[in-house]
């Protein structure tokens, strides 16, 4: 009879599971004649058939010299059913690399795929399951959507860590998943133990109803019958108070019979168990139910069973997790609301912390965070129950700090790090007040919890959310954590307790007022939590200060030790310190505004320091988290910020540091960085690194530098003319392909054109730039040969670019410069570089340039009166502030300012993230903060309102961008020290019974057509005196000086 039932659920268990898939096998790997290799520049791959233990497989050999991918093709068409999988299986001997599958339609240009970053390959064979869900769109002129059929199949190996491997792959199969025969049959539910019909109270989503068992056994066991087989995603049961099992399993199953153990914990105190699934299919959920807290049955409220999207991914199951806590007790990002922060570091470390808005301190990249808490009254103080401030030490120096304020207590947190460059340190000094009359008693709490503040929609280069914990220990008052990372209370706690995520995370203990009795864990599921706790007893108006340490890099234990015997006071030396190197960067050029100038200059200052900590050894690069790389593009223009505030060493070892990058062919890269040079053609990249190279001769008169690099510039021009000349074959005179002739080849360009390739104008004007300096490099180094030809290059690409444009303005019908040859898009923000840095302004045709920034203001009027319903924008934009200063528009410069000023978040640590939201808390990617390519753009723009050089004019010229509540001010305007191609510039603005006194000087060799000094009135001067004698080289727009120094008297 047994025989009979068993053979009955064999039969219904297989004609169910033979329902819900059908299997194709797309490709076995026994040859590769089916098999395409793919490789980028740089990477080598090399495929074989090879025969293991299971027969043949696909053997994969790869070595990256820099950053690149490789990896294999298949073509494959396929229209996809309604809900599917894919799957192979995969083992290796590789470092961690990013595992790519992609699914690419006929024309080649969308792509869709599962990314897993950071790929861990296994040793052993593993299948990989890939499911409709997991699919995504990668890129591609469609936009988004979901792939509905594809041509090709690719698996691609691409650089993280990079370096060389061996790999083996095999059996790529394809399962569409049939959905079940009777898919709203509800579960059932019954007990080892009870028939009692109160079973269903487990499962009917109230948690009103319950169901108690007081059974004098301790095991039984509950399993509940989801009807068909079914994806589960997790599990959460919720206990009555103090009758939940202290021990208790998770089992599930296909068929009753066989049961594979999901979960299990033996020192359950907590009344609600969070249960993590992931790629589990069952029928059956069992809980075997082994022991009761206190010895007299169970009271179950309810049991919970999740589906895929509870555990999508890590960062979606604590989303879930946190849903069922109070706002304050996880990081704000867990309740899908945006969280914005600021960096900490010393100049040129690769190592930088991050702080929120909140004041909790991720103390490296990808890593866990440290978290204040105040526990006065019973009452637990989170950051969502206090009033949040933020601030930067003298409102500029990139020092943050935090502020807590509440009704009775007050709590600073301070952070800054200090030391050399790969020898720093962090150091965080948290501050309490009582600010009541009475005494306060609680504690202060410290968690250490394993989440970052990069929120988890940060997704490039780093994935934000989550940060595995797997193991703490505390010894010597030293904390260590995963066994590479150690805390320094300096400051001694009373108390420190850790937890495993199962027995209940940190604050699973705070909120209750309870503390973890262990002060070493290992968490196999790698999420355990700490808290250090400090008794507090604090008098009215008094104040506490708790300081600890963490050091970035290897460290000596004997000098952190000696740091601690006076936390105090090593913490005020330490600050004093890092004030004193930060004044001296940051102010070596001085502009004196009004106080209502504040924000522009020290902005502008705080930016050069976010750059500088952004600055890894020689590498510039434009963030510490998702843009931890060196772009030439966002180099170049920064390389031009820190020369024109008066930074030249930082420049050269940059320049020396990326030049060696440069490929045989000449091509300059457009981005390095750990694992080398990228191949990725982006066509800016070669005028980008002509360009900064003048840019620091020209700051520095540096001959030598110059003749260095001749070879680099002659390598660069060289491979700009290869490129060209591939729009010169006859195939570009036919009258659709014409107005590509002579351009640079299509590119993702400055990845404005990530989705598809374009004729990018962008590309362009950087070339033409890159060959108007390598003529001017060869002038300065008398290689008149070299000029000559380079001259030819130059004018050519010049008419050849200008026909283009008119031929695009006309294919397009439109009435602005377009972006790209192509699509005559609209792009005012691209369009900018024309003016700056590439100096285009006065050769591109005028209607359009002035119909171009004509268009992008009313675009911004509308969207300051919110008459444009706008989403988000890009602080790129900050270029346009400049571009309306060369316009000689410096109203419209300052109302665009004051627009940007507003999307600083939070406003004091003065900076902006790549992407801003019209929604303050839209839980959305938004690259860097700060951004310091962004920075760059800032500072390059706000150095026009006070002076820029004209190239094309051989002028200098001054004040375009002043502020007439600046000059009319009792300060007035002072400029001193200001670096400019032609040496050092000072200058003074003031106002003087009815009269403008303008005081020029500096060690200044003029330039051809001398000094132009902007008017800063709508109305043309009535005298002009220099030195006393009236003079008449002015107009409306400006007066020409021509010798320093000198003292100007307007009158109007």
């Amino acid at each position: 009879m047994k025989k009979i039932i068993y053979l009955s659920i064999f039969i219904a268990f297989l004609a169910q599971t033979l329902a819900n898939s059908a299997t194709n096998i797309i490709e076995k790997f026994e040859n590769l004649s089916d098999l395409k290799e793919i490789a980028s520049d740089g990477a080598k791959i090399k495929l074989s058939i090879e025969n293991l233990e299971n027969g043949n497989c696909l053997k994969l050999e790869y070595e990256f010299s820099g950053a690149g991918y490789c990896g294999i093709e298949k073509v494959f068409p396929f229209q996809l059913p309604t809900n599917y999988k894919f799957s192979f299986s995969i083992k290796g001997h590789s470092p961690k690399n990013n595992l790519e599958f992609k699914l690419v339609d006929k024309t080649g240009d969308n792509v869709w795929w599962r990314n897993q970053r950071n790929f861990d390959f296994p040793i052993i064979w593993e299948k990989i399951n890939i499911k409709k869900r997991d699919i995504e769109f990668a890129w591609g002129p469609v936009g988004g959507g979901e792939v509905k059929n594809f041509e090709r199949i690719q698996i691609i190996i691409a650089a993280a860590e990079g370096g060389k491997g061996t790999i083996y792959i095999d059996d790529l199969v394809f399962e569409e998943i049939v959905p079940p025969l009777n898919p709203e049959a509800l579960p059932t539910i019954n007990s080892s133990e009870s028939k009692d019909k109160n079973l269903n109270n487990l499962i009917d989503g109230n948690l009103k109803t319950v169901w108690q068992n007081k059974t004098k056994s301790d095991k039984q066991s509950l399993t509940i019958d989801l009807q068909y087989m079914k994806e589960l995603g997790g599990m959460v049961i919720h206990w009555g108070e103090s009758k939940q099992a202290s021990s208790f399993s998770v089992a599930v199953s296909n068929d009753r019979v066989n049961w594979e153990k999901v979960y299990s914990i033996a020192n359950n105190w907590l009344t609600r168990n969070f249960i993590y699934m992931k790629d589990i299919d069952a029928r059956y959920v069992k809980i075997s139910l082994e022991k009761s807290n206190d010895k007299n049955g169970y009271t179950i409220k309810e049991i919970e069973i999740k589906d895929p999207k509870f555990s999508q991914n890590l960062n979606d199951f604590f989303t879930n997790v946190a849903s069922y806590y109070k706002e304050g007790l996880f990081p704000k990002y867990f309740s899908n609301k945006q969280s914005y922060w600021t960096i900490i570091g010393v100049s040129e470390d690769p190592k930088e912390a991050m702080i929120n808005e909140q004041g909790a301190i991720e103390i490296d990249k990808s890593s866990f965070s440290i978290e204040p808490f105040i526990q006065i009254d019973n009452k637990l103080i989170t950051w969502s129950d206090v009033k949040l401030s933020q601030h930067l030490e003298k409102e500029y120096i990139p020092i943050p700090s935090v502020q807590w304020q509440s009704q009775k207590i007050n709590l600073e947190i301070k952070a800054l790090a200090f030391g050399e460059p790969n020898k720093s340190d962090l150091l965080v000094k948290y501050t309490l007040t009582n600010t009541t009359k009475k005494v306060l008693a609680g504690k202060f709490l410290l968690a250490i919890r394993p989440y970052q503040v990069n929120p988890k929609w940060q997704f490039l280069n780093n994935e934000g959310g989550i940060s595995k914990i797997k193991e703490i220990s505390y010894d010597n008052y030293l904390i260590k954590i995963n066994k590479n990372k150690v805390v320094v209370p300096l400051t001694q706690p009373d108390d420190f307790g850790v937890t495993k995520f199962s027995e209940g995370e940190i604050i699973d203990y705070l909120s209750k007022n309870v503390f973890p009795q262990n002060q070493t864990v290992e968490d196999k599921f790698g999420f355990a939590s700490g808290c250090m706790s400090y008794n507090l007893t604090l008098g009215p108006g008094k104040t506490e200060e708790y300081i600890i340490k963490i050091p970035f890099h290897d460290s000596d234990i004997k000098p952190i030790l000696e740091s601690a015997q006076q936390p105090s006071k090593f913490f005020a030396k330490n600050l004093a310190d890092q004030i004193a190197f930060w004044e001296e960067k940051l102010d070596k050029i001085k502009i004196n505004l009004p106080s209502i100038g504040d924000k522009v200059i020290k902005t502008m200052r705080t930016y050069l320091g976010y750059i500088l900590i952004n600055k890894d050894g020689p590498s510039i690069q434009p963030g510490s988290r998702s843009y931890e790389r060196s772009w030439i593009r966002d180099g170049a223009l920064t390389s031009s910020a820190l020369l024109r505030l008066g930074l030249k060493d930082e420049v050269r070892t940059y320049l020396e540091w990326f030049s060696q990058y440069q490929f045989p062919t000449g091509k300059i890269p457009c981005v390095v960085d750990k694992r080398g040079a990228d191949p990725t053609p982006e066509n800016d990249s070669h005028g980008q690194y002509i360009f900064a190279l003048l840019q620091y001769f020209k700051f520095t008169k540096d001959t030598l530098f110059l003749k260095e690099k001749l070879q680099n510039v002659i390598g660069a021009v060289n491979y700009i003319e290869f490129l060209t000349n591939q729009r010169k074959t006859d195939q570009y005179k036919k009258p659709d392909s014409t107005v590509f002739w002579g351009l640079m080849p299509e590119s993702i360009s400055h990845e404005g054109y990530s989705a598809k390739p374009m004729h990018s104008y962008w590309d362009d004007f950087f070339t033409i730039r890159g060959l108007r300096d390598a003529v001017e490099i060869a002038l300065i180094l008398n290689e008149k040969e070299l000029a000559h030809r380079f001259e030819k290059l130059r004018d050519e690409f010049g008419t050849d670019l200008l026909n283009s444009i008119n031929l695009a303005i006309k294919n397009h019908n439109i009435d602005y410069i377009p972006g790209c040859a192509e699509l005559g898009d609209f792009d005012a923000t691209s369009t900018t570089i024309a003016l700056f840095p590439c100096n285009e302004q006065k050769l591109l045709p005028q209607k359009e340039l002035i119909n171009t920034f004509e268009k992008y203001y009313q675009f911004c009027l509308n969207r300051i009166s919110s008459k444009a319903d706008w989403i988000n924008y890009t602080p790129y934009e900050l270029r346009t502030v400049g571009s309306f200063v060369y316009l000689n528009q410096r109203d419209r410069a300052h109302k665009l300012l004051d627009f940007f000023f507003d999307d600083q978040r939070p406003s004091a640590w003065n900076h902006w993230a790549e992407v801003v939201w019209k929604n303050i808390d839209e839980p959305r990617f938004i690259g860097d903060m700060p951004h310091t390519w962004v920075g760059s753009d800032y500072i390059n723009s706000i150095r026009s309102m006070f002076v820029y050089e004209d190239d094309l004019d051989s002028s200098l010229v001054l004040g375009a961008g002043l502020k007439m509540e600046w000059i009319d001010s009792d300060e007035g305007v002072i400029v001193a020290n200001l670096p400019t191609y032609y040496g050092s510039l000072s200058y003074s603005i003031k106002k003087e019974l009815g009269a403008y006194i303008v005081s020029v000087s500096g060690d200044i060799k003029f330039p051809r057509n001398n000094i132009v000094f902007k008017n800063f009135k709508k109305e043309k001067p009535s005298k002009v005196f220099v030195d006393g004698i009236e003079y008449s080289n002015y107009n409306t727009d400006e007066i020409v000086i021509d010798h320093t120094p000198s003292t100007l008297r307007i009158e109007y």
